[in-house]
């Protein structure tokens, strides 16, 4: 497992400039298409997960504890990394490709249709209350990426109570490596895509361990991400210190804020479920 802390930035026209005095170096350019997938009811993103398949490759996103913001305490009794306090000025809409004013994500390892055929619901407790989202705390968001079927499934059959019951997975997927159940999931619609976002990445390397992604999407949207990764979640808090002298290094200010792809793609083309999962505190 590794956790990947990030935050996202508006491009500013002298960023490229800018990432070059910072020692930056271009690592070359390539594009990618994202299709996010969800139940009927929209039980995983209810519940903040996230499920895509980049490129062909399946990927969950998933909520992990929030650390607190450098300079900020733990709540009383909260593990050190594990605090959920929420950065003054943070605004709503951090879940993965959401947009946050500071940010982290977490990774481990990577056209909305209805029908007839009903979903699994959520597990009970499992949906956020409104304006708690786990993924969120500190300004910042947490989210562990798992890239194996394998460990995508237990989730997805812990999170999805009627899962096995369909026979349309092996329940044994863990001890057995069998893949492609997730396609027999969409394929029997009780996975429905939500959303296809194809994106334009160019990387950069700074020193210290630090990767600038500057991304344009198919349907105009422009930003910019601060990326460092880590091995384990009290390792954040620096990993946090070095975004932000790097944010200050482009210019990005304090209080400066951005929607990130997904967030937009919902709000421009999917306004029922943006206002869904606004409402239930995910975005």
């Amino acid at each position: 497992m590794v956790i990947e802390v990030e935050r996202k930035f508006v491009l500013g026209l002298d960023t490229e400039r800018r990432l070059r005095a910072a020692g930056g170096q271009p690592r070359g350019g390539r594009s990618f298409l994202d299709r996010y997938y969800d139940t009927e009811q929209r039980a995983l993103t209810r519940a903040d997960h996230w499920l895509r398949n980049r490129s062909g490759r399946w990927q969950l996103k998933s909520p992990t504890a929030a650390a607190p913001a450098p300079g900020e305490n733990p709540a009383p009794g909260t593990a050190p990394g594990t605090g959920e306090n929420r950065a003054p000025g943070t605004a709503p809409g951090t879940g993965p490709g959401m947009g946050e004013t500071s940010a982290p994500g977490t990774r481990t390892g990577a056209g909305t249709t209805s029908g007839e055929a009903p979903g699994p619901g959520i597990a009970p407790g499992a949906a956020p209350t409104p304006g708690t989202s786990p993924g969120r705390g500190g300004g910042a968001t947490r989210y562990r990426e798992t890239e194996t079927e394998a460990e995508i499934m237990a989730v997805l059959r812990e999170l999805l109570p009627g899962l096995v019951d369909t026979g349309l997975v092996d329940t044994g997927l863990v001890d057995t490596g069998r893949t492609g159940d997730i396609e027999r999931l969409v394929s029997a619609r009780w996975l429905r895509e939500f959303a296809a976002i194809h994106t334009r990445r160019s990387s950069w390397q700074l020193p210290g361990g630090v990767t600038v992604d500057l991304d344009q999407t198919d349907f105009g949207h422009r930003l910019g991400e601060i990326e460092v990764t880590v091995a384990r979640e009290d390792q954040v808090p620096a990993a946090l210190c070095r975004i932000q002298a790097v944010a200050q290094e482009l210019g990005v200010g304090d209080g400066e804020s951005i929607p990130g792809k997904l967030h937009v793609f919902l709000e421009k083309f999917r306004p029922d479920h943006y206002r869904e999962l606004r409402e239930a505190g995910v975005l």
